[in-house]
């Protein structure tokens, strides 16, 4: 299963250089709505990369809260740094067309690292037993 996102970016990049397969009207139509809003006349691939890691991120949080039952600081360490990673690449690459939708998945990846500070606030077990 953890293959599939590398497995649809390799069969994106295979089908022809880079990011010429999105303006095929074919594959629009048939995969369109994965690269919705993805800026994808560029000099660089990393714009494709957009959902493929989005789906990367969401497969290793979910592996890690269903085989870390038992290790609450794991999930909590996973969940951080690939919602930080996520941040860095929303802020260096910004893969989306309009700076509008770039500012907008930055803020909402800010504002969940923020509302996921004072989740770790409140576990058990991190703060002392006197609060």
């Amino acid at each position: 299963m953890l293959y599939l996102p590398f497995f649809a970016h390799w069969i994106l990049m295979k089908r022809g250089p880079r990011w010429i397969v999105l303006l095929d009207q074919t594959y629009l139509k048939a995969f369109g709505t994965i690269y919705e809003d993805t800026k994808y006349i560029s000099r660089f691939s990393e714009p494709l990369w957009h959902t493929s890691i989005f789906c990367i991120r969401r497969l290793f949080v979910a592996i890690a809260v269903v085989f870390s039952q038992d290790f609450l600081l794991l999930q909590v360490a996973v969940y951080a740094y690939a919602n930080i990673l996520m941040l860095g690449f929303y802020m260096n690459v910004k893969p989306l067309q309009d700076k509008f939708s770039n500012i907008i998945e930055t803020l909402n990846e800010s504002f969940v690292l923020l509302t996921f500070y004072h989740v770790v606030i409140f576990l058990p077990g991190l703060m002392p037993e006197e609060f």
